[in-house]
């Protein structure tokens, strides 16, 4: 056995014991007697992903090759490519060829590195690299000599690199979308829920922070080709190390980036125009609902039939229009002026005074009750509602619609379609028409992130959705594999545990956002007894005057008529003495 594989062995049983298995990427045999698994892959000088990616859950890398550093740089840019994650990988290189691996800019995002030197095949130079403000700078740990198999100084071949990244730059990528990002003028007077986070990130770290404000195209898109656009496209070419500002846990993206846990739990709806007052016109015809006039109208139908057969057994010869005329009575509580002959008429004739009696009475109850309450048109309260309603909604942004691209429900697919998307100054001027509804998100701890095209003055013409269109988790967004992910959890974790989430809600929203609008959302039902009680206005009472002067006006040209066709008929009579 070589002397590189004692010291291989010595590393691998050292700190790789507890290794789930070993990849092995070798371009020579090399005997290693280690109880971890090892997944050995010949190479020459291309990586065959299909050999690689078969879920083997490797965290673990050794590479013993001629072309270390070449392998290295294919090993980073294939993990970017497929499903499986190694945000936990450690690498042992071995050879001369190792050292370029410091000037690779792979290197950058890889934490535990350890390169095995040769020296004259005397003793081994155990090189790791800086991982701070400097980056790629070698450093040596210690020195193995093959005469007597021991190290130099004992040092610990992967020290932690993360607790303490001694002021390395951490980019970060957002926008202005309150409460969770509000952007500021230099690198310390970025404010917002999950900024606030970011700074506890690079404190506890010793990071430093350098803040990318996106553009107009906000969150943006990623393609198949893998490029980008957008908050999500800064995170896939690496302009940022970590971007957010209300992310949600989009599955179309999660192949391109990582994501943390979740920060917060948010729930999507609208604000839509508050029901305006029904027609005072309709007033009337709101005693009964549809389905109870369409049942009465079935009930006359029948009588009408009912009464003309029994007319017509009587030989009446007027059977179709007396029947009419006796239900209007009846219905209208007049008295009959039709000689009740028979049995079977005067029951029917006293059933349908009884059931006219309570309807009248309902008719006059509900009627009561409208008079005294005012109607307005259907609320929109629910997905249902939003959908049958035909309003249009919208925002800044269609990332609105990612979490319902897979949805094929009908009442989705309507309200999706109705989605536009329209400029901060096109929205404001919509909320002044009251025919557009807008999207919101309805925070945890009782607030809204709204858009700042709602303003205090118009917010009082609507009203919030009772039901979520849908619910998310917003996560931070990072770079796939990013040795990061773990440190970020763990922080996101802690500080939910200790309910930092909601007093950063509380100051975030109280400081910079508009309170009155949040009021006039949260509390839009209510009002003040001055509003609740108004004096009877004409609006009230239209329906019923419009009954009345219709009645009127009938009997007006019934007179008319009939004493038109009077007067033609005396006319033509002829009178013998």
């Amino acid at each position: 056995m070589t002397n590189l594989n004692v010291l291989l062995q010595i590393l691998l049983k050292t700190y790789f014991f507890n290794s789930r298995c070993i990849f092995l990427f070798t371009d020579t045999a090399i005997d290693l007697q280690v109880e971890t698994p090892i997944v050995r892959l010949k190479v020459n000088n291309t990586l065959n992903p299909h050999l690689i990616f078969q879920h083997h859950g490797c965290q673990d890398i050794l590479i013993h090759h001629e072309n270390a550093s070449d392998i290295f740089v294919q090993f980073e840019n294939l993990i970017r490519l497929h499903s499986e994650r190694f945000n936990a990988r450690r690498y042992i290189v071995t050879g001369q060829n190792s050292l370029q691996i410091l000037l690779t800019k792979e290197l950058e995002y890889v934490s535990d590195l350890l390169l095995v030197v040769p020296n004259d095949g005397e003793y081994f130079e155990m090189i790791t690299h800086t991982y701070g403000h400097k980056i790629n700078e070698p450093v040596l740990l210690d020195i193995w000599y093959s005469h007597n198999y021991t190290f130099e100084r004992g040092n610990d071949m992967f020290p932690n690199k993360l607790s303490n990244q001694n002021g390395r730059t951490f980019k970060i990528g957002t926008f202005t979308y309150e409460p969770y990002s509000i952007t500021g003028t230099d690198d310390y007077s970025f404010h917002g829920t999950e900024t606030s986070l970011v700074y506890e990130f690079v404190r506890k770290y010793n990071l430093t922070p350098s803040f990318t404000v996106i553009g107009d195209e906000l969150w943006g898109d990623i393609y198949d080709n893998w490029t980008g656009i957008g908050l999500l496209g800064s995170v896939l070419d690496d302009s940022v190390d970590i971007g957010y500002a209300a992310v949600y846990t989009w599955e179309d993206y999660y192949k391109f980036m990582d994501y943390t846990k979740p920060l917060t739990r948010t729930g999507i709806t609208c604000i839509v125009p508050a029901p305006q007052l029904a027609a005072g016109w309709f007033t009337p015809l709101r005693s009964f609902s549809l389905e109870m006039w369409i049942a009465l109208l079935v009930v006359l139908l029948s009588d009408a039939v009912v009464l003309s057969l029994i007319f017509y057994g009587d030989h009446n010869k007027r059977f179709v229009t007396d029947s009419i005329m006796t239900l209007i009575k009846l219905y209208l509580l007049q008295s009959l002026t039709i000689p009740l002959k028979g049995k079977l008429l005067k029951y029917f004739i006293a059933m349908n005074m009884i059931m006219v009696l309570l309807i009248s009475s309902s008719y006059s109850s509900g009627l009561s009750s409208v008079m005294t309450v005012p109607r307005y048109d259907k609320a929109i309260r629910t997905i249902k509602d939003l959908a049958s309603s035909g309003l249009p909604w919208g925002a800044t942004s269609d990332a609105w619609l990612i979490s319902l691209r897979q949805v094929n429900e009908e009442d989705y697919k309507i309200i999706k379609n109705r989605f536009v998307v329209k400029k901060e100054d096109d929205l404001t001027a919509s909320s002044r028409l009251h025919n557009f509804g807008f999207s919101l998100e309805r925070l945890p701890y009782g607030h809204y992130a709204v858009g700042p095209y709602i303003k205090p003055d118009v917010i009082a013409n609507y009203r919030i959705m009772q039901e979520d269109i849908y619910w998310e988790q917003c996560i931070f967004v990072i770079r796939k594999n990013s040795v990061l992910l773990s440190l970020l959890d763990n922080l996101i974790l802690r500080v939910f545990e200790a309910g930092l989430e909601a007093y950063w809600e509380n100051e975030v929203v109280s400081q910079f956002m508009d309170m009155s609008v949040q009021r006039g959302i949260k509390f839009y039902t209510h009002h003040t007894n001055e509003h609740d009680i108004v004096k009877l206005k004409w609006v009230h009472v239209e329906g019923a005057f419009a009954v009345l002067v219709l009645g009127y006006i009938t009997s007006v040209l019934a007179f008319l008529i009939e004493f038109l066709r009077d007067n033609t008929t005396n006319k033509k009579r002829v009178y013998v003495e």
